[in-house]
């Protein structure tokens, strides 16, 4: 529990800190915002599986919720930056719309699964392996892996 304690506040403690070290209702707020809920949705996950030991399953975790991440906040910047000036179609607005919406929804299924896995994956932890055996040459060998 101690990792999905570690997971949460991960996740949490980059948007507290970019709201309380901003000025309020300022560019640099919104901008510090953008950037702590990101970073928290990204790694926060991953830092709770890392600090259970099992940062096999973190790195996926990661990289789903980067792409995810990526596709919905570029999808949805170029879809408001360009729905205001009227040069680009409705139908095109709506369809990074869209896919700033399924980008979200892919980081935001990482984050609940990888939060939702840490307390039994870091409960199992990984199990360390001893193997002996012989090498090409002919002597005895003996490998371990964590």
């Amino acid at each position: 529990m101690a990792a999905l304690g570690v997971g949460l506040a991960g996740t949490a403690v980059p948007t507290m800190l970019a709201y309380a070290l901003t000025a309020k209702d300022s560019r640099a707020e919104d901008v510090s915002l953008f950037v702590g809920v990101a970073a928290g949705i990204i790694a926060g996950p991953a830092v709770g599986l890392w600090s259970g030991g099992r940062g096999d399953l973190a790195r996926p975790g990661l990289i789903v919720r980067s792409v995810g991440t990526a596709i919905g906040l570029g999808a949805m910047g170029v879809a408001s930056a360009t729905w205001g000036d009227g040069t680009q179609a409705p139908a095109a607005t709506a369809t990074l719309a869209i896919l700033g919406v399924a980008g979200g929804l892919m980081a935001a299924a990482s984050l609940f699964h990888d939060l939702a896995i840490t307390p039994s994956a870091t409960g199992e932890g990984r199990r360390s392996s001893v193997g002996l055996g012989l090498r090409s040459d002919g002597q005895l060998a003996l490998s371990v892996r964590f």
